[in-house]
């Protein structure tokens, strides 16, 4: 039993299982409060079949999660499987159930949270995560909904502690980082505790995560620091976690002699922080203790910065150490434009030489591009390819950000959009500059540029695409704001059939009729009517039941365990699991259906 479930909806990363939930139910351990993880993402994905094939593709970018009608329909069609990860809720019968929301799954959260809050109506639900963080503005607009008992607007630890005990004692006192419902009323919020020392926090349990489900090897993610010392003018972080802080090398390496104890099969580390070589002495020291002890794990740097220190001396004692990778977010190579978009540890580096060293040393050596910052010019521009052919033998791949760059509430550029000359009237996708000439149009131009001058190169390509998988459908949204009919239309037509969503359908007929349409948010309408009459989900829970049983009963547990000489009805069935959910061609979707299967039994209804 647990006190607090913690649950990952989709979508959201399918290589490693949640950090932050992890870290969650380890520092609530460490206080006597037993709780749980639940990723009902990995799940969701590995039985997503066919017609949802590509929804975790990074390629994708907010492709489909950006369609209300378009999750409705997901939530719909994978109504037994939410239906079935609820019944495991309620037989754990938590206080509290907290969903961390990205805007990747932010409406999957809602549908999935008034369906929970419906059926198990004492139990408190509460959000965290950047989607809901205080600078998103949507805190009173959450706590109006029935389904949300309470926020966590920044740093999860000590504002979870704080509101399960209020939960259990009910004495409607203000908490640290936490806005809550008190006898039908919101009780505002104290500011955030910050965990000042990282050392002192416990080391995550992945105790509740099956770890064969999350791809190719075991992998296992861990962190270097917390917050960002880095101004970017387009990113939330420095704003989500306010203060900056990183752990010794010791507490590393202790974290690592952990893991390989208590999850010996783990093959390597990702780093998932924000920025992972902020400190440069830290991470030397840890090179040299790893070095020392001479540990197995293989480990990466996925999220650095480059910075005058990442040179061929460190290089070297990062490979000798075990790591392989380094993700640089260089954005762009032209110094003026680090400089007024904030990046300034990459200032005064010699970027061809970091490059160069880094890879001669036999590290994995990508970077991460973005298209149209901020005083990027078409000078600066072509000077980019230029940086990109000369530098092609130093690099391993590139990541042309798909999103280009865009300005979330949060970011500096969407707090002050004047301070650097941007016009966000038409949102944070379709921003221009106040001097008309970076546009979204300009933008994705770019962008296609630059894949196929990388494609030429043979250099790898993160997203395995020569333009943007929704083109016509965002050139449509974008010419649709903009006011421009004509243009809007033309790319409506371009859409294939497939891709055509209600709501696009909506924007056409406001465009073709001369009329606005009263807003309709599908969503919020599919939630409110929950709360309002219950769904009947007994009968798609019970046929979740009948389906696990009879692929229990039909031995579905090899991609070649079926044949025809079996018995025609138990041949079927197989056929069909194998075409539903793929299974001859992934063995994790067969453990995450075996790790499902559970001979369906009378559970006992928790009410107050």
């Amino acid at each position: 039993m647990a006190e607090i479930v913690f649950v990952q909806m989709p979508f959201w990363g399918i290589g490693v299982p949640s950090l932050g939930g992890a870290m969650l139910k380890s520092f609530l351990k460490e206080r006597g409060v037993e709780s749980r993880t639940m990723d009902i993402n990995i799940h969701a994905y590995l039985l997503r079949g066919k017609k949802y094939s590509d929804y975790w593709d990074v390629k994708n970018g907010w492709n489909h999660v950006n369609d209300e009608d378009e999750m409705l329909e997901y939530y719909n069609d994978f109504q037994s499987m939410f239906a079935h990860f609820i019944d495991e809720i309620e037989e754990v019968n938590p206080k509290i159930v907290g969903f961390t929301v990205y805007y990747s799954n932010f409406m999957v959260t809602k549908l999935f949270a008034a369906e929970l809050k419906a059926r198990l109506p004492h139990i408190k639900i509460a959000l965290g995560g950047p989607n809901v963080a205080y600078y998103m503005g949507n805190k009173d607009e959450m706590m109006g909904k029935p389904y949300v008992d309470a926020i966590c607007l920044n740093e999860g630890e000590e504002a979870v502690v704080a509101y399960y005990e209020e939960v259990s004692c009910e004495t409607g006192k203000k908490l640290p980082g936490v806005t809550y419902k008190h006898q039908g009323k919101a009780v505002e919020e104290l500011p955030t505790l910050f965990i000042k020392k990282l050392d002192t926090l416990p080391f995550p349990d992945f105790s509740d995560f099956d770890l064969s489900l999350y791809g190719t090897g075991i992998h296992l993610p861990s962190y270097v620091s917390r917050g960002c010392p880095n101004k970017c003018v387009y990113c939330t972080e420095r704003n989500f976690m306010q203060l900056f802080r990183f752990r010794s090398a010791k507490r590393m390496l202790e974290e690592f002699e952990h893991i390989t104890k208590t999850y010996p099969a783990v093959e390597s580390i990702r780093m998932c922080d924000s920025i992972s070589n902020a400190n440069t002495r830290v991470l030397e020291e840890f090179c040299d203790l790893m070095i020392e002890r001479n540990l197995p794990l293989k480990w990466n740097l996925e999220n650095a910065v480059i910075r005058k220190e990442m040179r061929a001396p460190l290089y070297k004692k990062l490979k000798k150490a075990g790591c392989t990778l380094l993700g640089y977010g260089l954005e762009n190579p032209s110094e003026r434009i680090l400089k007024s978009i904030g990046k300034n540890l990459a200032l005064d580096v010699d970027i061809e030489k970091v490059l160069k060293e880094g890879k001669k040393a036999g590290l994995y050596i990508s970077i991460n591009i973005m298209f149209g910052l901020p005083g990027e010019t078409e000078d600066d521009y072509v000077e980019l390819l230029d940086f990109l052919k000369k530098n092609r033998s130093s690099l391993s791949m590139v990541n042309p950000s798909i999103n280009f760059c865009v300005f979330f509430p949060g970011s500096f550029g969407y707090q002050d959009p004047e301070k650097y000359g941007l016009d966000l009237g038409n949102g944070p996708d379709f921003w221009r500059t106040i001097d008309g000439k970076n546009t979204f149009p300009v933008r994705l131009a770019r962008f296609e540029k630059f894949v196929s001058e990388a494609k030429v190169l043979k250099l790898d390509n993160l997203f395995d695409t020569s333009e943007v998988p929704n083109k016509n459908q965002l050139l449509f949204r974008y010419y649709a704001t903009v006011g421009e009919r004509e243009e809007a239309l033309k790319y409506f037509e371009l859409i294939p059939k497939d891709d055509m969503t209600n709501g696009l359908i909506r924007i056409h007929k406001d465009l073709v009729t001369g009329k606005t349409a009263e807003e309709y948010t599908p969503i919020d309408a599919y939630c409110e009517a929950t709360m309002e009459n219950q769904l009947n989900r007994d009968q798609a829970s019970q046929s979740l039941g009948w389906m696990m049983e009879n692929l229990m009963e039909a031995r579905i547990f090899s991609a070649n365990d079926w044949r025809k000489d079996v018995h025609p009805i138990r041949y079927h069935i197989r056929k069909l699991a194998h075409r539903v959910i793929g299974l001859h061609q992934f063995e994790a979707r067969i453990n995450s259906v075996i790790s499902l299967m559970k001979v369906t039994k009378p559970r006992v209804r928790h009410r107050n």
